[in-house]
């Protein structure tokens, strides 16, 4: 069973790990301490949901610190199975001047070593049409 727990106030933050590592040595059943990267969470490990809420608790009325706790988060990856390409063309047309662009967009997957990372090309060009009156009679 894990549970995520952080001190409900950042000025707690050492006096937390301090008290965390005291009950891991005081504790007769032990738990992990785990710090997840990804997430930036401490993720406490123990034999059940009732001894994880025990640990918080003896967190709360021993060293008096008050602790957010909760189910860990879960960094999700995902990457592109195929290249993708998109070609728009705007085009608005209201009285005065109007508005012309085009874009192409290229999304292919990275290598098998990067596959959370994508490169995406892009290629735009914008050109304005004037066609008010004035320019036509120029």
């Amino acid at each position: 069973m894990e549970l995520a727990i952080e001190p409900k106030s950042r000025r707690d933050l050492e006096d937390f790990k301090v008290a965390l590592n005291r009950l891991a040595a005081e504790d007769e059943h032990g738990f992990d301490i785990l710090s997840d990267e990804e997430t930036g969470q401490t993720v406490v490990r123990g034999l059940s949901e009732e001894h994880l809420a025990g640990l918080v608790d003896r967190m709360g009325s021993k060293f008096g610190i008050a602790v957010n706790a909760g189910a860990p988060q879960v960094a999700y990856r995902e990457t592109l199975g195929r290249k993708a390409e998109i070609d728009y063309t705007h085009k608005k047309q209201s009285g005065g001047s109007g508005q012309f662009a085009r874009i192409k967009l290229m999304f292919e997957p990275g290598e098998p070593a990067r596959a959370t990372t994508s490169r995406a090309r892009s290629s735009a060009a914008l050109c304005r049409r004037n066609t008010s009156r004035a320019s036509r009679r120029a």
